[in-house]
């Protein structure tokens, strides 16, 4: 048993850097998806709109004083800051009044563009009503607004009219709103057309979109394109892109460049709770001898869910004969079937003395159809007349022979 326990740990490494290669990179709940789009965009066309805030209460009392004597721009500001704070019938209602002062064709087209955004995007994101939105986004579209056609774009992609939804994007990318190339490369990889894909995250992570950087990087890595991968990446660290670190990591691993260089990307990823960077970190200080410092990231990706980290714990704990966090992530992956986990979990409770917890976990690992469990539970049954039962001390005791024998042959 101790020759098994040993020759699991000596494999337990998974790498990395292929199982980043070799499959999607998708973090699971909590994380961002592997391809990243822009959402509805309830934000204001004006910069000075989305600069100047309110950020007091003075400040929103000068301005609901501006909103009472007609200034559409107060309506504005003050719309959209109740937005950001979650009031949206107050935001609802300086919105709409702005529709009611403004005339298309005049100065304040741009004030009228804005309110009529944020309807739709009021409906759109907190009501879930597409259709009420979409005459909000088709009024301001009519009086020019570039960020109306990219939302009725996520609407047409909603309706699966993949075609509309691509004359939209590339509408609001001609008015200056560059990210709908984003989505546009996400619509054509969704359609499985790559090449297509690649032109527009390009298009759009040179106009330093944070989102095409992440989905270009991503789409080339995927495929291996690591020279064409690695500009983009860099650009992808600079914006402090945990992803983007994690894949220059692999690329500067795979080239066998500086350790310290690529040790130090793994650990910012991992640190920003990349779960593939957590485990190439803990695997390469586990390699080096820092046993503490793996099982930090170890224990992370263990509490996460993560089975074979909690298998490969559970035997660094069983090798440090810290027996009870050892017993601890067995059992989590026992618990799931991972067999290596039932067999050492056994030899563990046989070690302590706890027959119970032995046979247990034995027959466990052979109901899961390891062979090895099932010789050594029918030697152990063959050994009794009856199924082993070890409830009482008086059994123990009245088997105490033939528990020797057994396990003198195991």
């Amino acid at each position: 048993m101790q020759r098994y326990i040993i020759s699991i740990l000596s494999c337990f490494v998974i790498h990395a850097t292929s199982e980043a290669m070799d499959k999607p990179f998708n973090e699971g709940a909590g994380h961002a998806p592997e391809y990243q789009i822009e959402q509805v965009l309830n934000v204001s066309d004006l910069k000075e709109v989305r600069e100047n805030q309110p950020i007091d209460t003075a400040e929103i009392e000068r301005l609901a004083e501006a909103a009472n004597h007609g200034s559409v721009e107060a309506m504005l500001r003050l719309g959209h800051w109740f937005l950001r704070v979650g009031k949206v019938e107050q935001a609802k209602g300086y919105f709409e009044d702005i529709l009611g002062k403004t005339l298309y064709g005049g100065d304040e087209d741009e004030i009228t563009q804005s309110a009529l955004c944020a309807l739709g995007s009021i409906e759109l994101e907190n009501c879930k009503n597409p259709q009420k939105a979409k005459p909000y986004y088709e009024r301001a579209d009519i009086v020019g607004s570039k960020l109306a056609p990219h939302n009725l774009a996520i609407i047409a992609t909603a309706e699966g009219n993949n075609v509309e939804a691509k004359r939209l994007y590339q509408k609001s990318a001609d008015l200056g709103h560059f990210s709908s190339y984003n989505n546009m490369g996400a619509l054509f990889l969704s359609e499985g057309n790559k090449e297509e894909a690649e032109k527009y995250f390009e298009r759009a992570a040179k106009a330093d979109n944070g989102e095409a950087i992440h989905n270009l990087c991503v789409l080339l890595f995927s495929q291996k394109k690591f020279e064409e991968a690695k500009p983009w990446l860099l650009r992808g660290v600079k914006n402090n892109d945990p992803e983007a670190k994690f894949r220059l990591a692999c690329i500067h691993e795979l080239e066998k460049a500086d350790k310290n260089k690529y040790k130090l990307l793994y650990k910012e990823a991992a640190d920003a709770g990349i779960s593939l960077a957590r485990r190439r970190i803990a695997d390469i200080f586990y390699k080096e001898g820092r046993v503490d410092f793996a099982i930090k990231y170890y224990s992370l990706l263990a509490e996460g869910g993560d089975t074979d980290v909690q298998d490969t714990l559970g035997i660094i704990y069983y090798q440090k004969e810290e027996f009870e966090l050892a017993k601890k992530y067995l059992k989590m992956a026992a618990d799931k079937g991972v067999i290596a986990s039932c067999i050492v979990l056994s030899a563990l409770y046989k070690k302590e003395g706890n027959l119970n917890g032995y046979v247990a976990y034995l027959r466990k690992a052979a109901e899961l159809g390891d062979q090895e469990s099932k010789d050594i539970l029918a030697r152990i049954y063959s050994r009794n007349s009856a199924p082993v039962s070890l409830d009482t001390k008086e059994q123990e005791k009245g088997s105490k022979a033939r528990t020797k024998r057994t396990k003198k042959n195991i």
